[in-house]
């Protein structure tokens, strides 16, 4: 996984991270800068977030997912879990071996 494309991205990336936080949604992995340089951010999933919440209801365009709760499936990345996320922090971690991200 690679770095988002400016700072701006960057920022407003981190910006959405801390939205859901304050609206009350869970951070299950991530929720940071990964590194001390560059434009990377670890990848983030929430859970239990608020229907109404920022996260929810706009597009991101950065490694932040969600899921909620419903009665009949986990919406809307009823696929993702937990061996998926590991894999994820997996790649990150080995892509970040060979460059500079920390």
């Amino acid at each position: 996984m690679g770095p988002l494309i400016s700072e701006r991205q960057f920022k407003r990336v981190l910006g959405y991270i801390s939205s859901g936080v304050r609206e009350g949604a869970e951070i299950i992995t991530g929720g940071g800068r990964h590194g001390d340089g560059g434009f990377y951010v670890q990848p983030t999933l929430f859970t239990k977030p608020a229907a109404g919440a920022k996260i929810v209801q706009e597009e991101i365009f950065g490694p932040v997912w969600w899921r909620k709760p419903s009665r009949t499936s986990m919406r809307p990345w009823s696929s993702l879990t937990v061996q998926t996320m590991a894999r994820c922090q997996l790649l990150v971690h080995q892509s970040c071996l060979h460059s500079t991200c920390g």
